[in-house]
């Protein structure tokens, strides 16, 4: 069911995808399967995306993250499901003019992970920082912005990132800059 509500999103039938998303999820509940509920959930969210229903998709995504966060205790670093799923919601957040509420989520995570750097994903991490780094710069924080991108351009030389993330890293980097210098101005 979660690859057919993922088709079904795909193929623009958001409608179809929002039933079968509920469906799904009310299975895996009944199932006891809810180590599948942070990919129902972020497949759902993304529909809700591509309807238009913004606050809606925060709210699912929100619902993804803790999925997430319950499959693993609360001291453990940050697993790589975690991180990607906060980095999605925060994606929406930044995006829609919630950079204070991104930040409450970013903030303890990105802490968490680089208390445990030798055992978190460096992948997720740098996609979350980023984040982090845009949310900082949402509230107007361009230095600390600037830090949070520099700590992350750091983690990228640490191991082999996807060219595409690292361009993406370079972009947000190139528009932080551009922001220092424009407040300095």
């Amino acid at each position: 069911m979660l690859q057919l509500m993922q088709n079904m999103t795909y193929c623009k039938s958001d409608d179809l995808a929002l039933g079968t998303g509920h469906e799904a999820i009310a299975m895996i509940h009944a199932m006891g399967r809810t180590s599948r509920l942070p990919d129902a959930y972020l497949i759902l969210a993304g529909a809700h995306m591509r309807m238009g229903q913004i606050d809606k998709a925060i709210e699912v995504s929100h619902h993804a993250l803790r999925a997430t966060q319950a499959k693993h205790p609360a001291d453990a670093p940050p697993d790589s499901g975690t991180l990607n799923a906060a980095a999605i919601l925060v994606i929406k957040q930044v995006g829609f003019a919630h950079p204070a509420d991104a930040l409450a989520i970013t903030q303890p995570l990105v802490q968490r992970a680089l208390e445990h750097l030798d055992s978190t994903d460096r992948d997720g991490l740098v996609s979350l920082l980023m984040q982090h780094a845009m949310a900082l710069k949402g509230i107007g924080q361009e230095a600390a912005a600037l830090k949070a991108m520099e700590r992350t351009m750091e983690l990228l030389a640490t191991y082999e990132a996807e060219d595409s993330q690292r361009v993406m890293a370079l972009d947000r980097y190139a528009d932080i800059l551009a922001s220092v210098e424009q407040a300095e101005a």
